[in-house]
């Protein structure tokens, strides 16, 4: 009897010991891309909040150069009140789109209150 149920048993051990390591390498692997995802996504991420900074700046600069011509060149006709309008509202709608750091937010909400930086 003992010689023809050890070949079962070790069958059924068999089986279940490769089920386990078929399950084991299934949750590996899962994990694994799901890793892969969240640094892709990260990455991304990254990569969308540094070009909606660089447009942020971009309009500050712009903003800037405005504030140059009212101050140094004493422009205030139509065409520059238009001009001025125009660049604060997109630097309203960038510095209130823009997503970061607290540091940075509060940095950027003073360019944009102010429209002065320090260097």
């Amino acid at each position: 009897m003992w010689t023809t149920l050890a070949p079962l048993i070790g069958v059924l051990l068999g089986g279940f010991m490769s089920m386990l390591a078929q399950r084991s390498a299934g949750r590996a692997l899962e994990r694994g891309e799901a890793r892969r995802s969240v640094r892709e996504l990260a990455e991304a991420r990254r990569n969308e909040r540094l070009t909606h900074l660089i447009e942020f700046l971009s309009a500050v600069q712009e903003a800037e150069r405005v504030a140059v011509d009212r101050h140094h060149h004493n422009l205030a006709d139509e065409q520059w009140q238009a001009r001025a309008g125009q660049v604060l509202d997109r630097v309203w709608v960038m510095q209130k789109t823009t997503t970061c750091c607290a540091r940075l937010r509060s940095t950027k909400r003073h360019v944009a209150s102010r429209g002065q930086y320090r260097r």
